[in-house]
């Protein structure tokens, strides 16, 4: 490359010479062999003879600043550094005049030989060659390594101030207790876009509105970057009124979800994550785009009419319908295992294989740079027809993760299987009828395959039955989405089809008094009602029988009762119905959930910022988040329903900035730092941009940068600003108490008492620093003065005081901005305080 210039009568030449074997190159090789910068070594030409740059910096001195200030007065600086260390001025006077849009530089070090060095890099810091975009992670606010690019301007801030309350215009960021501040990282003039750095803007946020710190309705509301997604709607098959669903208002008081909420996604069929999705749409009102993998939309609908009709029975049809069902079916969006769906612009979600059930999905959701995972419920260990889960290795800000068995640590599948085996061929030996609780989807199709290969290994005859054709109807979705089951299960499927089960048979309601031993499916899975229920209560009083609970039971289900220590003799049904229970219980980890280690191993491998626990109770809960926070340095939360969250997150958002506001981000502000014992060869120069603006979100639109003026143009309104004032009196007596200098209190002489005060008030709100201005004292936007106005509007009445204590009483007027209004409180109190009056008055009371 050859690149000159010329200052006086000397010409100075930017060269790509004499680095190769100077120590920082071969350090930083790597980004000259890939960025391939324009400027690595300055020399000066003299009569052809290329020198190094050693002379007298001290004669340059008056060129350089003619320079700077020459650019400053032009306007036309575009490429500056935060910070240039100065050691070499004839090398950096060619330098800087001439890089105004041609250099790739990272921090300029001038060195004594002219090199130009590169500044220290973390390998994090991600460059882009000859792009107008560079993105660097954000380390600390207002204390960011400055990144340039070709085509870029320098390093900018933006504050976000209070947006006028439009709500029509104007969708403003959520609240959030981060402090919220933009880095603006690089501008394109040219195309009007912008790159920003959000440090702590636009927090995630976590509204639980079910299965916090209890496993049911499972519904997580998360706000990531302004954008809102519901994970799961699901319903808890406990209660028996409207508590069995969340409580949707938590979203929007008005009921207009469709504009609160950017999609919903469904992680898999179970009542308990997709139970209240009917209702919520067809009776709330939703309409907005719903996500879910094909096998969850396709057997979704028989769990939901399945329990519809439990409900139909019990004669609580109001929740939905059948219609309801299949109108709602209809919005769905179908989506396959790592397929990237662009939600909007700006969010992106993606599923992962999570085991469970069939169709189950973990959820990947990203805007911008900030990305979680919402698992639902997993598994981290194959069973007989799904796989383990499968997820890649990600960078994220948040996993919420179930968390069902937090404090269980399963012994061997096999050594279970057997047991549960063991126990229904002792039961169906003896005579016994067996009753398997379980839904009707998922367990049922384990279990199924497990007792079909011991029935044929030891040649039983016993009949096994599926209750109301259920489950053989959801076997026939299982042959058909045999892509989703398990390798075993897909490698054998040519030959045998695992979900062929021809010991099994539709139930006929007539043979529950039938004599003789049997096996019985039933749904659903909790006896919460249904046909699981009326075979429970004619079993359960015959003590040859045998319930086997295979999975998780809620509280308040009449299974949960069933596990409790002591085995019940008496179940209550309602508020009259009692069932006798002499029958044997017998219950087993067969559930299709994780257990703690799987808990841990996922989160140890994608080793997120944050975890957030749900689908658990809270006991549990507690000795899980202690060890993920201990043994895996992670911050954990376990937080209860209708509780929100917040999470920090640093991200990458891109935005249009307006014309005012690229033109005010590109005018330099110039800094000579120079102590006076300082020689100018360590001259410092900085430029110290700071820009204002604000970041307009406005839902449907692009992100954009405005200057503070646009804005109230924008929205036609003048600029404002909230302004408290307050004005009470004190005795002067309590001033003669507490001043520390000798001269008398004269209530005549302002200046006397402002000084008492101030000494007063600067040891008890050192921390914000007093300041002593002539008349007042100012602390922030605090202001405190003598008030000699008897008819203040401000003023607030002493009460009924004498003609003598009212001579002897002042009073001060203060005012103070709303963003000091603690400040303000505390200052009024500590004056309050110094009040003898006050202090007389409460001793003589007493």
């Amino acid at each position: 490359m050859e690149h000159s210039v010329q200052i006086d009568s000397t010409e100075y030449e930017l060269r790509l010479d004499h680095v190769s074997n100077l120590p920082f190159y071969k350090s930083s090789k790597k980004y000259f062999d890939r960025q391939k910068p324009d400027v690595v070594a300055v020399n000066k030409v003299d009569d052809g003879d290329h020198s190094s740059l050693e002379e007298d910096a001290d004669k340059y001195k008056e060129q350089l600043e003619a320079v700077f200030f020459k650019l400053k007065e032009s306007k036309s600086y575009r490429r500056t550094v935060r910070s240039i260390s100065i050691s070499c001025i004839t090398a950096a006077t060619p330098l800087l005049s001439s890089l105004k849009q041609t250099a790739y530089l990272i921090d300029l070090d001038i060195v004594e030989d002219g090199i130009v060095a590169l500044a220290e890099v973390e390998k994090s810091y991600k460059l882009e060659t000859r792009t107008t975009e560079v993105g660097i992670p954000c380390k600390r606010l207002l204390d960011t390594v400055t990144v340039k690019c070709g085509h870029c301007s320098n390093l900018s801030f933006l504050t976000i101030r209070a947006s006028p309350p439009d709500q029509h215009t104007l969708q403003t960021p959520p609240f959030s207790p981060f402090p919220r501040f933009i880095n603006l990282e690089t501008i394109n003039p040219n195309t009007k876009r912008a790159r920003i750095t959000v440090n702590d803007l636009m927090a995630i946020d976590c509204l639980v509105l079910g299965a916090g710190q209890e496993v049911g309705k499972s519904c997580v509301v998360v706000t990531i970057n302004g954008k809102k997604i519901m994970f799961d709607c699901g319903m808890h098959m406990g209660h028996e009124n409207l508590l069995r669903y969340p409580d949707f208002s938590l979203i929007s008081k008005s009921g207009d979800f469709d504009s609160v909420l950017d999609c919903i996604v469904i992680t898999h069929f179970h009542l308990d994550h997709i139970g209240a999705l009917p209702y919520f749409t067809e009776v709330c009102g939703y309409n907005g785009p719903i996500y879910m993998t094909y096998p969850t939309k396709a057997l979704a609908p028989i769990m939901l009419e399945d329990f519809r009709k439990v409900l139909e029975d019990r004669k609580e049809n109001k929740y939905f319908t059948n219609e309801h069902i299949l109108s709602c079916m209809k919005k769905v969006t179908a989506i396959d295992l790592k397929q990237t769906v662009q939600v909007d612009k700006d969010l992106q979600i993606r599923a992962y294989y999570a085991g469970h059930v069939l169709g189950a999905a973990m959820v990947y959701a990203s805007v911008g740079d900030a990305a979680m995972v919402y698992t639902g419920d997993y598994n981290m260990t194959p069973d007989r027809h799904l796989g383990a889960a499968q997820i890649d290795r990600l960078q994220l800000d948040l996993v919420i993760t179930e968390s069902t068995y937090a404090n269980t640590y399963r012994d061997s599948k096999y050594v279970r299987e057997r047991e549960f085996l063991k126990a229904i061929h002792k039961c169906v030996a003896n005579g016994g009828k067996v009753l398997i609780p379980t839904f009707a989807l998922g367990r049922a199709q384990e279990l199924c395959i497990l007792l079909h290969d011991y029935w044929e290994r030891m040649n039983l005859k016993v009949p096994i039955y599926f209750s109301t054709g259920l489950t053989i109807q959801a076997n026939l979705y299982y042959k058909a989405l045999i892509n989703w089951t398990s390798q075993k299960v897909k490698d054998t499927f040519a030959s045998r089809n695992a979900f062929d089960f021809i010991n099994a048979r539709n139930f006929d309601h007539k043979l529950l008094d039938a004599p003789g031993p049997c096996v019985l499916f039933a749904t659903p899975g909790m006896i919460t009602g249904g046909f699981s229920l009326k075979a429970f209560t004619h079993w359960a009083p015959c003590e040859t029988n045998l319930v086997t609970l295979p999975g998780y039971c809620a509280v308040g289900t009449v299974g949960h009762k069933l596990t409790s220590k002591d085995k019940p003799k008496k179940v209550y049904v309602g508020n009259d119905t009692h069932i006798d229970v002499r029958c044997q219980i017998h219950q087993l980890a067969f559930s299709p959930h994780t257990d703690a280690k799987g808990i841990i191993d996922l989160v140890k491998f994608l080793s997120p910022k944050n975890v957030m626990l749900v689908h658990g109770e809270k006991p549990n809960m507690d000795k899980l988040k202690g060890i993920i926070e201990s043994e895996l340095g992670i911050s954990c939360s376990i937080p209860a329903n209708t509780e929100t969250v917040s999470f920090p997150s640093t991200n990458f958002i891109k935005a249009d900035a307006s014309n005012t506001f690229i033109k005010s981000s590109l005018t330099p502000n110039f800094k000579f730092l120079k102590d006076e014992n300082t020689e100018m060869s360590t001259l410092q120069v900085r430029d110290e941009r700071v820009t204002e603006g604000i970041l307009m979100n406005q839902k449907g639109q692009k992100v954009m940068i405005l200057h503070q003026n646009e804005l109230l143009t924008m929205v036609g309104t003048e600029k404002t600003e909230v302004e408290f004032a307050y004005c009470f009196s004190l005795d002067s007596r309590s001033l003669k108490n507490i001043s520390s200098i000798s001269e008398e209190v004269n209530a005549s002489d302002d200046n006397s008492i402002i000084r008492i005060l101030n000494t007063k008030l600067s040891n008890e709100v050192a921390e914000f620093g007093v300041n002593d201005c002539v008349g007042c004292i100012e602390v922030n936007s605090f202001r405190l003065v003598l008030c000699k106005n008897d008819k203040c509007p401000h003023r607030v009445s002493s009460g009924g005081s004498n003609s003598t204590e009212s001579s002897e009483r002042m009073f001060f007027c203060c005012k103070w901005s709303i963003v000091d209004k603690d400040l303000a409180w505390r200052v009024i109190s500590v004056m309050k305080n110094m009040d003898t009056s006050v202090v007389d008055s409460v001793m003589a009371d007493v």
